[in-house]
């Protein structure tokens, strides 16, 4: 199953990987059905199968003494819409690894391994906002916005949203009826009850 190459929450997979390993050789057979609605597993999967395949090498040298490997990744694909007589004739050609025209591929910080034109540039835009800007205590700010926040946030969105108009209406008058009582309950309580806190609290 190729679907550990690109996929999002694989990314732990391809860390761990290129952790443990000195060398990676893969063929991306493609072909997953599930993706790609153009395709037909009997017609283009090597396997018959609806998911995508690919063949890996995982290449682990022995270490006298423990240390840091330095992975290199090396990936070729075949056309997704070879049919699979197509693939098997070119696995055939190719026979081993030295016959093969690979390309390196370098992972980001996120651990991909196949990056598109969009993906790739993502990162670099200017954020909208950001936690480490909005901490900056200075006018040289990476983001748009210097400070944010959650905006018009409701958070009693089970009260004020519904389907029904009449019963919406009536759900946030109770609701606001409930809450005006107990302003009202506290109100008769301020003598023994200083804080709001140690009020709320009782009412757990």
């Amino acid at each position: 199953n190729s679907g550990y190459l690109d996929g999002i929450a694989t990314d732990g997979v391809r860390q761990h990987l290129a952790h443990d390993f000195d060398a990676i050789y893969v063929v991306d057979l493609g072909a997953n059905v599930r993706k790609n609605p153009k395709l037909s597993g009997t017609t283009h999967n090597v396997f018959g199968i609806q998911v995508g395949v690919s063949i890996a090498l995982f290449v682990r040298h022995k270490q006298k003494e423990l240390k840091p490997r330095k992975c290199v990744i090396r990936y070729t694909e075949v056309g997704d819409d070879w049919t699979k007589e197509r693939k098997w004739e070119w696995l055939a050609d190719k026979a081993s690894v030295s016959g093969v025209k690979w390309r390196t591929l370098k992972p980001d910080e996120r651990n991909t391994w196949l990056h598109d034109e969009e993906a790739s540039g993502f990162d670099k835009l200017l954020p909208i906002g950001s936690k480490e800007t909005k901490a900056l205590d200075s006018l040289d700010a990476k983001a748009v916005f210097r400070t944010y926040s959650l905006g018009v946030s409701t958070n009693r969105d089970s009260v004020v949203y519904g389907f029904n108009r009449e019963k919406l209406s009536k759900r946030a008058s109770d609701f606001a009826d409930d809450y005006n009582s107990e302003v009202s309950r506290y109100q008769r309580k301020k003598p023994s009850v200083d804080e709001l806190d140690t009020f709320l609290a009782l009412l757990r």
